[in-house]
């Protein structure tokens, strides 16, 4: 640098060396400064190996896909995260980030975790769900990667040795919910007659997005007594919301139901409707209903001037049954 080199020696020696010694203090303690505050990306490309990510998309509905052009949302997606240095896994296990994309009522569903750190939201497709709502969400998805990898240890660079220790096993992860399932129940009707029905039923259930469930059952019930033989047929749809497994949910059904009595003197045969709601319980294979039903009509059997047997318009439910998958 020529012009400090003139500068020097027209000042007295002592002042010059005071000068050059300030100027090279305050270099030497910039130059600290700097190394101290390595970039993110500077980190990643010192790491021995990428950083993996594991990117969940099953829980995206085909509709949603169509709806709005998300076809280039996981190629998008995992283009942009192995261009930031990312590796992108199968399965990301506790060193790493794990990203799970979802449909929502009102758009997607974004969740990432990694290192004890979660990043979830729900972005809204607006009403122009078009192609731009899929590079927002490729958007979020990277920034939210980032941010959670920024507080995951820093991984040693590839010269370091680190000890060798025993291998810990890789954590367990949870196992998705069956799509169809199917259970076998023991079911318990009374009402305010009072009269009861004890008999059983077979439903089968569809697993849909954000915990709804939708299926249909069959049950059949009956009562002997006073010389009357009642039997009950319901075939209802139901639909539920079981946000969480295992957990409580809420549970409704509306179908029609077959009455049938025989007795010496006649037999009835009748069509009703009944209507039922409550809470149910999802538990492994465990899954109990109670619920609250009513029904259109009040069937009542008489034996002389004994009532043998009383539907009644409003009653309990009571079933206990066994899944046939935990999950």
């Amino acid at each position: 640098m020529p012009e400090l080199e003139a500068s020097a020696h027209i000042l007295p020696p002592m002042r010059a060396g005071a000068v050059s010694a300030i100027v090279a203090a305050l270099l030497g303690a910039y130059e600290p400064a700097r190394a101290q505050a390595p970039s993110h990306e500077a980190l990643r490309e010192g790491a021995a190996t990428p950083l993996p990510i594991s990117v969940d998309w099953h829980a995206v509905s085909d509709a949603d896909v169509e709806r709005c052009g998300l076809s280039r949302l996981r190629a998008g997606t995992i283009e942009r995260l192995v261009g930031a240095g990312y590796a992108i896994v199968e399965r990301a296990d506790a060193s790493g980030v794990r990203v799970w994309v979802a449909s929502a009522p009102a758009g997607l569903r974004i969740r990432v975790e990694g290192g004890g750190v979660v990043r979830e939201e729900t972005l809204e497709a607006g009403p122009q769900c078009d192609a731009t709502f899929a590079l927002d969400v490729i958007s979020r998805i990277a920034e939210s990667v980032d941010e959670v990898a920024s507080a995951l240890p820093t991984q040693p660079p590839a010269s370091s040795s680190p000890p060798a220790g025993p291998a810990l096993p890789e954590p367990a992860q949870p196992a998705p919910p069956e799509a169809v399932q199917a259970a076998l129940d023991v079911t318990l009707r009374a009402n305010q007659s009072p009269s009861y029905q004890l008999g059983g039923g077979v439903s089968v259930r569809a697993r849909l997005p954000d915990g709804w469930e939708s299926g249909a059952r069959m049950e059949l019930t009956g009562h002997p007594g006073g010389g009357v033989t009642v039997l009950e047929a319901l075939l209802a749809p139901f639909v539920a919301f079981q946000p969480s497994l295992p957990g409580v949910g809420a549970y409704l059904e509306l179908g029609p139901i077959l009455h049938l009595a025989a007795s010496d003197a006649r037999s009835v045969r009748e069509l009703d409707l009944a209507l039922a709601v409550g809470p149910q319980l999802s538990a492994g294979h465990l899954l109990a209903q109670l619920l609250v039903y009513g029904r259109l009509r009040s069937l009542a059997h008489r034996v002389g001037d004994e009532i043998a047997f009383d539907t009644g318009r409003v009653g309990l439910v009571l079933r206990i049954g066994a899944q046939l998958s935990d999950r």
